[in-house]
């Protein structure tokens, strides 16, 4: 009887496994890849933006500016800003107004960042000035700040 037992335990079990084996469904998705391959050439502006050295009052509670206009290349300075010494807007040969309005972050080597809000104006034909307005906060560290921006446009 025991024999008969372990005979048709293992034919079900058998079974079973062919049932699974055969009742099992699987899923598939096709999916397309693609790439599209550019050459880009590098260009330099004749000029990189500097808002300068910056001298602000020791004493300022406030967040405290300075706008550069890139039309014409005035300086404007809140009031808890000594001086500007220095400064002038950037130069580009090629067309940089994707950067209007951008606000963007200038790091120092500790860590430290301060921010402008970028403006383009376009003095030629062919060439674009980049100013804007920096903004600097009260605790922010006496100490040299800096960002690289990467200007890509499509040729059509």
């Amino acid at each position: 009887m025991r024999k008969y037992f372990l005979l048709s335990a293992a034919a079900l079990m058998a079974a079973t496994n062919v049932n699974a084996e055969m009742s099992a469904t699987a899923d598939y998705a096709q999916i397309g890849v693609s790439a599209s391959v550019s050459y880009a050439t590098k260009v330099e502006c004749s000029q990189d933006l500097s808002f300068g050295n910056v001298v602000v009052n020791s004493n300022i509670t406030e967040d405290q500016t300075v706008r550069l206009d890139p039309d014409y290349r005035n300086i404007e300075k809140s009031s808890g800003i000594a001086d500007v010494i220095d400064s002038h807007v950037g130069m580009c040969d090629f067309d940089i107004t994707s950067l209007d309005g951008q606000l963007i972050g200038l790091d120092s080597e500790s860590g430290d960042g301060i921010t402008a809000r970028l403006e383009v104006f376009q003095d030629t034909e062919t060439t674009y000035n980049l100013g804007g307005t920096l903004n600097i906060y009260p605790d922010a560290t006496p100490t040299s700040y800096s960002a690289t921006l990467t200007v890509i446009k499509n040729h059509e």
